[in-house]
């Protein structure tokens, strides 16, 4: 006997199995808004009704552009349910570059909300798309389809009949945040999908019966990945924040008694310096999942001191994770994001492809069921990516003997001064151990002598009082000569992604004639 896999990998069938598992168990919760799981069935089943009987079908693709909130997740396991591939954009996105995805990734159907419709309007006319949707109840666009009617939960409605996919079908497709150069878009098949979906749910701790937040967007690979899918997989219930701010986020956590949360380092480091971090009742927060880039031990010491663990995890967009650090190893070895996960290899390896010793620096590669199995229609960009069976995630790392990995930065982010290589986050590492440091972002800049400058861009605590020059005389004491930037430069605030990352590429093009000035 054998199994094709056909109908297995589902990620549609988890609300339905949520449904008939736990009838009773709030499902999402946004604002006055709470779902129970039977419900998240039944309005996806209405939507998946009305999208099939408007000829959208398996293996089409469906962009959704929206806000975090409820509708989001209602329309992706919707399309899910029909065999369908959801396309996830970025609302931050400029209209060319909207329409830019949208027709690269051969959208036959784009669904917004949120009032983002006049941002589709803007470029209908340069769409190959046939059908538009919103979920703005008062939306009222011509030619527009407005899902109201099957957004109501009192509409009568038939059990939708989930669509049998097959393992290589396509389930997803999310483009890069772009923070190191061109957008990707990086196919997730159904199987991928599902791989995903059980390997974080088991690596990152996650328990049926808990409550995980849903802060970061949901357009973000990272929450699709992290937080949307295991949660489901799981039949947790999903607290949404509408958009990060430190002190409603920790009100939330509160009043909702959230368990688990997926966080990037900027976040986690605004949370744990916010005044209310000390004042509200947080014994409910067992964990908080950062990745993204490297957490500062200085901001993970802070996070423990509450009686919070943290899980580190490292991966990029393709990935969406591949190597955890648990929470009761963390705070053993604070500097390591951990060992594979569960559905994946990992290696150290030269510019050849080539293993390196242990604790020597390479590039971390890794390949497993869980990895994107490539772009879409970008063949050139894959080829270079995807080489020797292995994904080629572009960051330096190390392994230690006992088989920890360590991240030291993104290869592009690597600054070589004087024929001499800094990694940034060694040097960030350090800032952040400097109380009146808030936040801060280390990069090359063009020096006509060093070639590149180690240049920092720090943000102050509101109550500290300090100087450029001498936050850059104390580095001496911990770094060598040539780690040690050439300029500290004090901002009022670092630029960011809509995923809440520092935008290290604005950061060295607004800044990029420093020097030509001094």
């Amino acid at each position: 006997m054998s199994i094709d896999g056909t109908g297995l990998v589902q990620m549609g069938a988890a609300v339905r199995r949520n449904a008939l598992a736990y009838p009773d168990r709030i499902a999402y919760v946004f604002g006055d808004v709470r779902l129970t799981w039977p419900e998240v069935d039944a309005l996806t089943d209405r939507l998946a009704h009305r999208f099939a009987a408007d000829g959208v079908g398996p293996r089409d693709h469906v962009a959704i552009l929206g806000h975090n909130s409820h509708f989001f997740p209602l329309v992706e396991f919707a399309v899910f349910k029909l065999g369908a591939a959801a396309l996830i954009l970025n609302p931050a996105l400029k209209d060319r570059s909207l329409a830019g995805q949208i027709n690269h990734a051969d959208a036959k159907v784009v669904v917004t909300g949120d009032h983002l419709q006049p941002h589709i309007e803007a470029i209908r006319g340069s769409l190959g798309a046939e059908l538009y949707y919103t979920w703005d109840i008062a939306d009222e666009t011509p030619e527009t389809l407005n899902l109201a009617r099957p957004l109501a939960r009192d509409e009568p409605y038939e059990p939708f009949p989930i669509a049998a996919v097959r393992p290589e079908d396509i389930a997803t497709i999310i483009f890069s945040s772009g923070t190191t150069g061109v957008p990707k878009g990086a196919i997730n098949t159904y199987w991928n999908c599902c791989a995903k979906a059980i390997s974080m749910a088991l690596d990152e701790q996650y328990q049926r019966n808990e409550i995980g937040l849903l802060v970061t967007p949901i357009c973000m690979g990272g929450t699709q990945l992290m937080s949307l899918w295991p949660y489901a997989l799981l039949g947790m219930t999903a607290i949404i924040a509408p958009g990060f701010n430190p002190g409603d986020v920790l009100a939330l956590i509160e009043r909702e008694r959230v368990n688990a949360m997926f966080c990037v380092p900027t976040m986690i480091n605004a949370l744990s310096q916010h005044p209310d971090f000390h004042t509200r009742e947080l014994s409910c927060l067992r964990r908080i999942v950062s990745a993204g880039s490297t957490l500062p031990i200085e901001v993970f010491q802070r996070v423990k001191q509450r009686g919070i663990d943290v899980l580190e995890l490292y991966g990029t967009s393709e990935t969406g994770g591949g190597i955890a650090m648990p929470c009761e190893q963390k705070p053993l070895n604070p500097k390591s994001v951990g060992r594979p996960m569960v559905g994946f290899e990992a290696r150290v390896v030269d510019d050849a492809g080539r293993d390196v010793p242990d604790n020597e620096p390479g590039e971390i590669v890794m390949r497993g069921d869980c990895v994107a199995v490539g772009y879409y229609k970008q063949p050139e960009i894959q080829a270079d990516t995807y080489r020797n069976g292995w994904f080629h995630t572009g960051d330096i790392g190390r392994r230690d003997d006992a088989g920890y990995y360590y991240l030291m930065d993104r290869k592009k982010d690597l600054i070589i001064t004087g024929g001499l290589n800094v990694y940034p986050a060694e040097v960030e590492q350090v800032l952040y151990e400097f109380n009146e440091v808030y936040e801060c972002a280390v990069v090359g800049l063009p020096h006509d002598h060093w070639g590149e400058a180690v240049t920092a861009f720090v943000v102050l605590r509101e109550d500290a009082e300090a100087t450029g020059e001498a936050i850059r005389a104390r580095l001496h004491d911990t770094l060598a000569d040539y780690q040690v930037p050439k300029a500290v430069v004090i901002v009022e605030a670092l630029p960011k992604t809509i995923f809440g990352k520092l935008y290290k590429i604005q950061l060295r093009n607004d800044h990029a004639g420093h020097y030509s000035k001094v």
